[in-house]
């Protein structure tokens, strides 16, 4: 775990093969070229893939902690009305808050609520910060 990222990955791929339908290593580039890049990105996205991740090679591994050593990157969201249908308690820094949440939007022609997808990141840890799980907890509790 103290490894850097490079090194780390280096063997991850001498015991982890390409193999269709198997577990297998994320495509990855190590480049200097913003053009290479963003070619790279580019092609995740027709895969289907968010996005692409960009991380220091030199990182150390740190469970649960995605801050200061590696950045999602992605296209810019579109903005959609949403709505709560569904949530989870979390675990650890979160037990007791309602912090994994279903997401659902309306079916125009039968009006019906169609879920989409789950979402726990954009809120804050603290009350100070912004709407905290705390808070969104006590509002959808009732």
């Amino acid at each position: 775990m103290n490894e850097p990222f490079i090194k780390r990955s280096e063997l991850v791929r001498k015991i982890i093969h390409q193999k269709k339908y198997h577990l297998q290593p994320a495509h990855q580039i190590i480049t200097e070229s913003e053009e290479e890049a963003q070619k790279f990105f580019e092609t995740a996205l027709k895969d289907n893939q968010e996005g692409v991740m960009i991380k220091n090679l030199n990182a150390p591994y740190k469970p649960g902690a995605r801050v200061g050593h590696m950045l999602k990157y992605k296209p810019e969201d579109n903005e959609f009305d949403l709505v709560i249908t569904g949530a989870e308690y979390g675990t650890g820094k979160r037990v007791g808050t309602l912090s994994s949440f279903t997401l659902s939007c309306r079916d125009e022609k039968t009006d019906n609520l169609l879920e989409i997808g789950k979402a726990s990141t954009g809120l804050k840890e603290k009350e100070e910060e912004g709407l905290s799980f705390t808070e969104l907890t006590n509002l959808l509790k009732p």
